[in-house]
């Protein structure tokens, strides 16, 4: 299984719910976790190892809040395969985002309104607020706050970082600014 995880499809029932033996299988192939035994001490560690195998559980595993939290820690996109309720738990989401803010967009609606949420989403990735479902008002505090953060920080480190500020705070004003207009135009059809 260290070779080829998708070994684990054919190995004996008792080396499927070994954990070290799923976990090998798993760190070659995400896909392997789709053959392990299905309880707790085995998906847990699993998808702590790789968020992203979450999508080859079986669905009640899906809706187990510790399943969810470990996938979604390692890799915020997991969110997507989670169950919708849990889509909706705001401690899963907080944790999907601060490691990818793009995972807002598997958010529920009600968490894409919630400013908190949005900030540490845009916090950790500006392209995040295209999934933001807030008011503009709550946009416009987002993006304030996150340039004033941009900002402060864009005096220190290396050039490279600077740079990379730099480049941020640009594609998040243009974030902004589309978000601004698509509203405003919204605003005019009604």
């Amino acid at each position: 299984v260290r070779e080829n995880g998708l070994v684990l499809e054919y190995v004996a029932q008792r080396l499927k719910a070994d954990r070290e033996v799923v976990l090998a299988a798993v760190r070659q192939n995400k896909l392997a976790l789709r053959y392990a035994a299905q309880d707790l001490n085995v998906v847990v560690p699993a998808v702590k190892e790789n968020g992203l195998a979450l999508q080859f559980v079986a669905d009640e595993l899906q809706e187990h809040h510790d399943v969810v939290l470990a996938a979604v820690t390692d890799q915020g996109l997991a969110l997507q395969y989670a169950s919708p309720h849990l889509q909706a738990a705001r401690d899963i989401v907080l944790s999907a985002v601060e490691q990818s803010g793009l995972a807002l967009e598997y958010a529920a609606k009600a968490l894409r309104t919630d400013h908190r949420v949005v900030l540490a989403a845009v916090k950790q990735d500006v392209r995040a607020l295209e999934y933001s479902e807030q008011e503009l008002q709550s946009v416009h505090e987002v993006v304030l706050t996150t340039i004033k953060d941009l900002a402060l920080d864009s005096s220190l480190g290396p050039p490279e970082e600077r740079e990379r500020r730099q480049a941020t705070l640009g594609l998040l004003w243009d974030l902004y600014d589309l978000k601004l207009r698509r509203s405003q135009q919204a605003l005019r059809r009604k």
